[in-house]
């Protein structure tokens, strides 16, 4: 009788990061600021990003790098509203020098003031849109440590229409990017409390965010000092109740920004910086 000869292939795959498995690893953060989102990069004292920056930051001990990117001053402000092909080629090229070095990397809407400010014209979405679209086509193709947030800090939003923008944005991105995490912030600022609020999307590849200098008046005006009990507490009450959010939704949660100024008490800062580590 004839003998069947089965011949078994190994293949090694990939298998998709989940958000949980991702924000396990990805740790300690730092953001590559003040760089890619003036109008025109290196337009805010930082000089234009070199590639050393990364072996830098893995040096240091970082796990991840979010790149805050602006879009309008690179994009048509009429249809097909077409991203400058150099603009592209040049955040790719900042991209991939991370992803080279196994970091996961963050690439956002950073600063771009005018979808916030004009939201309700249609025009106006439909631009957003289109760069979106662009973004997710070009870097279909880049592995999985790579993360979109869709739009940093939405003030000037409402709640519904943050929750609009980012419910739209998603399903553009789900075309060429059907498992690649996404980053959603709650409206205003994007502190915890609106994240708390903030209407949860129906996908399986998302992470939360927040920011917080809180409190403002030490973190962001540099003013008295900060370490009392009272202090702490407060903090550590921020921190639990994104957990408890995060756990009733299964949903890590990424703290994109925080910190205070330099001109902040030193000491101060020194514990600000630890307790919120």
């Amino acid at each position: 009788s004839p003998v069947l000869f089965l011949i078994g292939f190994i293949f090694t795959v990939n298998a998709q990061l989940t958000p949980n498995e991702a924000a396990l690893l990805m740790q300690k953060g730092i953001n590559l600021g003040n760089t890619l989102e003036p109008p025109l990069e290196g337009g805010w004292n930082n000089p234009p990003a070199q590639e050393y920056y990364f072996d830098m930051y893995k040096q240091a001990g970082f796990k991840c790098v979010r790149i805050p990117v602006r879009w309008d001053q690179h994009t048509q402000e009429g249809a097909p509203f077409k991203i400058d092909e150099t603009w592209l080629q040049r955040v790719e090229q900042i991209v991939d020098w991370g992803l080279e070095r196994d970091l996961f990397i963050v690439i956002n809407a950073h600063h771009d003031d005018w979808i916030k400010q004009n939201y309700s014209n249609a025009v106006y979405r439909a631009r957003f849109d289109s760069i979106w679209s662009q973004i997710s086509s070009r870097f279909s193709d880049r592995s999985d440590k790579l993360l979109f947030e869709i739009l940093n800090e939405p003030h000037g939003l409402t709640k519904d229409q943050n929750d609009d923008m980012h419910k739209r944005i998603l399903s553009i991105i789900r075309k060429t990017n059907p498992t690649r995490i996404v980053i959603f912030q709650g409206h205003n600022w994007g502190g915890s409390d609106e994240l708390i609020a903030a209407d949860v999307p129906d996908d399986d590849f998302v992470m939360g965010s927040f920011h917080s200098y809180d409190p403002y008046t030490f973190g962001l005006l540099g003013e008295g000092t900060w370490g009392s009990s009272g202090d702490y507490a407060t903090l550590e009450n921020k921190f639990i109740s994104v957990k408890t959010w995060s756990d009733n939704n299964n949903i890590p949660v990424f703290l994109g920004e925080f910190g205070s100024l330099r001109s902040c008490d030193y000491n101060s800062r020194m514990r600000h910086y630890r307790a919120y580590v």
